[in-house]
């Protein structure tokens, strides 16, 4: 009895002082991560980084001569200006402006496009895995349901099974993605040549059943043309429907990537998991 006094006493006594954070374990969702944390562009280059944290957050550069930096939704802009050279950007929870992250960006003269290869998976009928070029990873958004179509600029295309979507049109709740997917007549990457902007495919509202149900919602239908899929006999036959290359738009309307597919299954032989290499970035000149 005296003991559990003692308990509440002691209880009452951290809580009056103010040291309640001392007396619980620290609060998970507290603190946030970036997708990036050095990064080199060329000039007049943009990126955006991916930030996962349940806050808002605000961003500003060490030198604006070199890039600026704004937060856009859950993602850091940062823009390369007309000088090269280094420069910081520096993120922090508005919320909790103790809690900050840099990320170092080097601006040169011109960035030569690099070639990646990666494997993603997109098996889940009721959900969309997105991707970055500039992080090339896969990355977090707020609304990934299969329905859902998420805000920001972190993104540059999504798949869902056999489905595809670009940041642009129906697919960015903000109206502000500026993607789009044009299919080429090559298919060397080398050779692939970036297009007008008129002949990118952006994306619009459309029916999916990417399980046994039937859902309205964004879709690019060029980037669709990937796999192809043959349901007159079961179980379905999936291939791999075109070689040729994909130019993709990035979200921020200035960027390209060079995307050749290259198989559907991981290494278990289970589908969907895309497999593409790339070659990222290319501006226009």
């Amino acid at each position: 009895m005296k003991l559990k006094s003692y308990f509440t006493a002691a209880l009452f006594v951290c809580l009056t002082l103010g040291l309640a954070t001392s007396c619980k374990e620290k609060d998970p969702a507290k603190g946030f991560t970036l997708s990036k944390e050095e990064l080199t562009i060329g000039v007049g280059q943009s990126v955006y980084v991916d930030i996962t944290g349940n806050s808002t957050y605000s961003a500003t550069s060490s030198n604006e001569a070199i890039v600026s930096a704004m937060v856009s939704g859950k993602s850091v802009f940062i823009q390369a200006k007309g000088q090269t050279g280094e420069a910081v950007v520096k993120v922090t929870d508005t919320k909790n402006t103790s809690d900050t992250k840099n990320i170092k960006v080097t601006v040169q003269k011109e960035v030569k496009p690099q070639k990646y290869t990666v494997q993603l998976d997109a098996s889940s009928s009721k959900k969309w895995t997105y991707f970055s070029f500039a992080t090339g990873q896969a990355v977090t958004v707020d609304n990934d349901g299969i329905k859902d179509v998420p805000k920001g600029l972190g993104w540059d295309i999504a798949f869902c099974r056999f489905y595809t979507r670009a940041n642009s049109g129906e697919s960015n709740s903000d109206k502000n993605g500026k993607g789009g997917v044009f299919m080429s007549e090559v298919t060397s990457i080398e050779q692939a040549q970036i297009p007008e902007d008129d002949k990118f495919i952006i994306d619009e509202m459309g029916q999916l059943s990417p399980s046994m149900d039937i859902v309205v919602t964004s879709r690019n239908t060029e980037l669709q043309k990937w796999l192809d899929l043959q349901l007159d006999q079961m179980p379905p036959v999936y291939s791999i429907k075109n070689k040729n290359v994909f130019i993709i738009r990035c979200a921020d309307g200035k960027t390209y990537a060079k995307v050749k597919f290259l198989g559907f299954e991981n290494d278990e032989a289970k589908i969907i998991y895309p497999k593409f290499e790339y070659e990222y970035p290319f501006v226009r000149k």
